[in-house]
């Protein structure tokens, strides 16, 4: 199960949570104020992968998970 991160839009504040991949996000509560109004947020390990892909140093082509 992967870890997301969430910011709660009633607070404020950020968290992450350990979730499977077919949970929907609605459900989430925020841990500080208890409203389920979090939003899920692109994790800086999620976009410095893309970066890689996507960039010179790192694409389609030379990366192992394409073969």
């Amino acid at each position: 199960m992967p870890i997301y991160e969430y910011q709660c839009q009633n607070c404020g504040e950020d968290f992450d949570m350990l979730r499977s991949l077919k949970d929907d996000d609605k459900d989430v509560e925020c841990p500080y104020c208890h409203a389920k109004q979090a939003e899920r947020q692109m994790s800086l390990t999620s976009a410095s992968e893309l970066l890689k892909l996507f960039s010179g140093s790192g694409n389609a082509k030379s990366c192992s998970r394409f073969g």
